[in-house]
């Protein structure tokens, strides 16, 4: 399996979106494993404050390192507009490389950290999804958290085929889509558009 986490924390610039196409299906187990982040950042405000203030102001650094290329960014892990409104959720464990804020407040941090990956994992906030071979998940890589759950009880692992997709040519083409009109094809309407 893989734990909960946020997709490109270690990218610099804005995150995009995870496109995931189930290749193999698992005997059991392996079911993708989602959270709302910005249900979690919610959740976070409401019920410790303070925890939540200091994710919004301390920097992480994640890094993500291969033979090919080595990839770090600092980021918060609730990353705030003007108006006080979350844009972005940056959790990652496996990710992240340490604390870049001075001696002082890096008990705050840790104890704001702790806090908020038990939280990820309470039943509220998990959504659990078996996927099929040929089953397609695209999730927005600023909000959503992603994991997978353990297969089990057969030598059939769950493969997941994964792309990422730069967010301003998605909703480029959304907007573009939805200007255009109606679609040529609907449940309502099955002929228009066929030959």
């Amino acid at each position: 399996g893989r734990p909960l986490h946020s997709e490109l924390t270690y990218c610099e610039g804005e995150m995009g979106f995870l496109a995931m196409i189930c290749t193999k299906q698992a005997d059991t187990g392996g079911d993708i494993i989602l959270v709302d982040g910005y249900m979690l950042e919610q959740k976070m405000r409401e019920e410790h404050p303070a925890h939540h203030e200091t994710l919004t102001t301390s920097h992480v650094l994640y890094s993500y390192v291969s033979e090919s290329m080595e990839l770090k960014a600092e980021r918060a892990v609730f990353a705030l507009d003007r108006r006080n409104k979350v844009q972005t959720v940056a959790f990652d464990e496996q990710h992240r490389m340490r604390w870049t804020g001075g001696p002082r407040s890096g008990g705050t941090f840790l104890k704001a950290w702790c806090c908020v990956a038990n939280m990820v994992y309470q039943p509220e906030l998990v959504c659990s999804k078996a996927l099929s071979s040929g089953d397609i998940l695209v999730i927005d890589a600023r909000r959503v958290l992603w994991g997978q759950a353990p297969w089990q009880g057969g030598p059939t692992e769950c493969v997941m085929e994964r792309d990422y997709l730069e967010r301003n040519q998605i909703l480029s083409r959304y907007r573009s889509l939805r200007s255009s009109g109606p679609p040529a094809w609907t449940e309502e309407n099955p002929q228009r558009g066929q030959p």
